[in-house]
């Protein structure tokens, strides 16, 4: 394993650990549990997250993850987001869902489809109808997984819309179930094409400063970097990574046998002359 996916792994399942310690805590209402230290490691891993952030008009919090998109990318989707770090543990199921055969990813076009749902988040959160961001929002979705188990909670949490204990705890079981199914069969296909958070980002992250290229004169098409790009961006044939859909995962980095694709500041061209001018007879 690379030492740049080592780090995002290490970092994302903190991230994930301490979010949903912070929400079960406070689903809990136990502002007096744990030590002061720990209470202060969940803060930080709340005011991370980027909605939290925004809702609490933390301004320099969302600005800091806009330029660190604009420069390295969907960082926030690879280490902090909490549902990136669930859908990447649900997607190692896909070995278990058809066994004998093996299940590739293969590069998909962009869609206008997240675009469209990114509109119609924002207009329910300026009409403050919280259904829609409570559904595809994730730090909802993870708070609606963590209140699934906690019955209390999930009453408070089902009477804010006008339902049942029961209603609440299916919903959020429901969740849980359909992120594993997503991202069983298509990876993180939630995070481009659902999530808003992740559209938002993906705009803001159309031309980083660094990113994920393939060099041609290295590359043999062995294609085992697309076959395992969860967000199937990465088309081998075309020598071409989609960088606004990258969630900077780096598994294609890790399992690249000829260190054909990294993440770098520089574009890649090829170096080998491809086609020469042939020069006429007589001419210098």
């Amino acid at each position: 394993m690379t030492t740049i996916r080592a780090v995002r792994i290490a970092l994302a399942a903190l991230f994930f650990i301490l979010s949903a310690l912070f929400i079960f805590l406070k689903v809990s209402e136990s502002s007096d549990a744990g030590t002061s230290v720990e209470h202060q490691a969940i803060a930080i891993a709340y005011k991370a997250q980027l909605i939290p952030s925004a809702i609490a008009v933390c301004i320099g919090a969302v600005l800091f993850w806009l330029i660190i998109t604009i420069f390295y990318g969907r960082i926030y989707c690879a280490t902090v987001c909490p549902v990136g770090t669930l859908i990447d543990v649900c997607s190692h199921l896909r070995r278990f869902v058809r066994p004998r055969v093996a299940r590739h990813y293969r590069f998909k076009r962009r869609s206008r489809i997240p675009i469209h749902i990114l509109v119609i988040y924002s207009l329910c959160l300026l009409g403050s109808i919280a259904v829609v961001p409570a559904l595809i929002e994730p730090w909802n979705i993870l708070r609606n997984i963590i209140v699934a188990f906690h019955p209390g909670a999930a009453a408070t949490s089902a009477i804010s819309f006008g339902l049942g204990a029961t209603a609440g705890i299916i919903a959020g079981l429901l969740s849980l179930l359909l992120i594993a199914a997503y991202a069983a069969f298509s990876g993180r296909d939630f995070c481009n094409y659902v999530c808003p958070v992740g559209t938002a980002l993906s705009l803001a992250g159309t031309n980083t400063a660094y990113r994920v290229e393939i060099d041609p004169d290295r590359c043999i098409s062995c294609m085992r970097c697309e076959d395992v790009c969860p967000a199937s961006c990465v088309k081998v044939v075309s020598r071409y990574v989609d960088d606004r859909r990258c969630v900077r995962c780096f598994r294609c980095i890790d399992v690249c046998p000829n260190d054909a694709i990294r993440y770098q500041r520089a574009r890649n061209r090829a170096a080998t002359p491809m086609l020469r001018r042939v020069k006429r007879a007589g001419s210098k």
